[in-house]
């Protein structure tokens, strides 16, 4: 179907298929010239132009091998005033290493168009249960129809003015329409026809976008980080870096689903250091941000940058390292860029910093008091670090964090910290139906804490237990609760752990 050839080459594959018709019956438009531009705006090293002419039936095509993820290409075309008539298609392969996009037109013919032609349109999926499924509607511009045939492009037709039809599988069809029409005067008959492409799929593709602003005015300079909800994971799917005056981020080309999303500040923005990374819409942390059910085209998704507050400051010092570790192999890779917050007594963040190439951070000329030290990873559950400056100890250098596949864990000790996790085996079985369990061997005596919440932060069950030295197993009833998952949170002694597992 393709018949233009790419430069290029990759491992992924854009197929661009369009088809120019006039305005005034459908009729296809052959031999339109048609230019293929790279837009550079929106990818800055992707280039290519390439110029392509329509045949007979009004369709041009181009295909792309290439190795970027994702970019845009501007198609134009020109009607017989050299008016510009363009559009933009956005391509992404995050999810299928193949795109097909689709770009048509319409344009004004010179003279008026008095024959008779056959057009149709169509509606996919259109009562919602059934993406294979297709409504297509006979709107040939006359009433005098008196025979049609329809050709789905998979062996099966129909006669009627409005079928509705399944297909098989997904798939590129062309699909036509044959029709005779009665002359007016009766007694001569008119033969037309028409042509078009159609892509049947499961998956349906939108764009995502909105506003970030600082206080009253959209933010000058921003990164805005998307996530997917991947069954039970949360995972990253793109970034949006923007500058200039409006604030504005888009993400094009995503496949419909739950997503988050979070804005950040650089340090080159006006607003670095007055204003806390936000989540969409406006929260701190990723358990309290809203979904986003992703099903339509949506720019409205505005996020306001939630100001960071005037504290007091003092000549404390907590200084750290984070690190990934998702496989549990001890041998951790720096985390750098991580948000780590410093939140007060109430749980609220009063300062954020980010951790350098190294994973090493530091909280500067803090107030001599309590607090907690939080590292805000998007989609792992995180426990808080309780540490206390005073004037005998205003300084902390051995705070160690790890991202582990699905929690951050750490401590004030360093190694010692995290060796007491190792004291705690996996929730058995996982997934669980009815009772989780989780064995427990410490060398002393401890007074735990065991928590229970869902993926949504939200608190759902809560005991407390004496866990004495040597080997304990310990129970957790799930019986009542729905599918999904969950995070088990256990603590004590100033340490605390988190183990995820899955309801079914």
């Amino acid at each position: 179907m393709a018949n233009g050839a790419f430069s290029q080459g990759g491992k992924y594959e854009v197929v661009l298929i369009g088809q120019i018709t006039n305005n005034q019956n459908g009729g296809p438009i052959n031999d339109q010239e048609v230019n293929i531009y790279a837009d550079s705006l929106y990818t800055m090293d992707f280039s290519y132009h390439k110029t392509v002419y329509t045949d007979e039936k009004g369709f041009f095509y181009d295909t792309l091998k290439t190795d970027l993820k994702k970019g845009a290409f501007i198609v134009t075309t020109q009607d017989y005033l050299d008016i510009d008539y363009d559009t933009t298609v956005y391509f992404r392969f995050n999810w299928n290493p193949t795109n097909t996009l689709f770009a048509n037109f319409k344009l004004p013919l010179p003279d008026p168009v008095l024959g008779h032609q056959a057009n149709f349109e169509f509606i996919e999926n259109p009562f919602n249960t059934n993406a294979l499924e297709f409504q297509f509607t006979d709107i040939t511009n006359s009433t005098n129809v008196v025979f049609r045939e329809w050709d789905f492009g998979d062996e099966n037709g129909s006669n009627e003015i409005s079928p509705l039809h399944t297909y098989s599988e997904p798939g590129v069809y062309r699909v036509s329409l044959y029709v005779v029409i009665l002359g007016s005067e009766g007694n001569t008959l008119f033969e037309s026809y028409i042509e078009k492409i159609i892509n049947v799929k499961y998956d349906y593709y939108f764009h995502l976008g909105g506003t970030v602003y600082a206080g009253y005015f959209p933010i000058d300079t921003g990164i805005v980080y998307l996530y997917k909800v991947n069954g039970q994971d949360i995972v990253p799917i793109d970034t949006a870096i923007f500058n200039e005056q409006y604030g504005h981020y888009y993400f094009y080309q995503l496949l419909e689903g739950e997503y988050f999303v979070k804005a950040d500040i650089p340090a080159s923005s006006n607003a670095y250091g007055t204003f806390f990374p936000t989540y969409y819409s406006d929260e701190f942390f990723w358990t309290e941000a809203d979904t986003i059910f992703h099903n339509i085209t949506n720019f409205d998704y505005d996020i306001d940058l939630i100001p960071i507050p005037q504290v007091t400051n003092g000549q404390g010092l907590i200084n750290g390292n984070i690190s990934f570790d998702p496989f549990g192999e001890k041998d951790p890779s720096p985390a750098c860029y991580a948000e780590l917050l410093l939140l007060n007594d109430n749980d609220e963040p009063i300062s954020v910093i980010h951790s350098d190439e190294n994973g090493d951070f530091s909280f500067l000329d803090v107030e001599l008091t309590s607090f907690k030290v939080f590292a805000e990873v998007t989609g792992k559950y995180t426990n808080a670090i309780n540490v206390t400056l005073d004037q005998n100890n205003p300084v902390i250098e051995n705070i160690e964090i790890i991202i582990a596949s699905h929690t951050v864990n750490g401590g004030l000790n360093g190694i010692s910290d995290l060796e007491w996790n190792s004291s705690f085996s996996e929730v058995y079985p996982n997934p669980v139906s009815e009772m989780a369990s989780i064995k427990i061997d410490l060398h002393e005596t401890t007074d735990i804490s065991i928590e229970i919440y869902n993926n949504t932060g939200q608190l759902i069950k809560q005991s407390y237990k004496t866990a004495y030295s040597g080997e304990t197993t310990v129970f957790i009833k799930m019986d009542s609760q729905p599918s999904g998952f969950y995070f088990l949170h256990i603590s004590g002694e100033n340490q605390q752990l988190t183990k995820k597992f899955i309801k079914k």
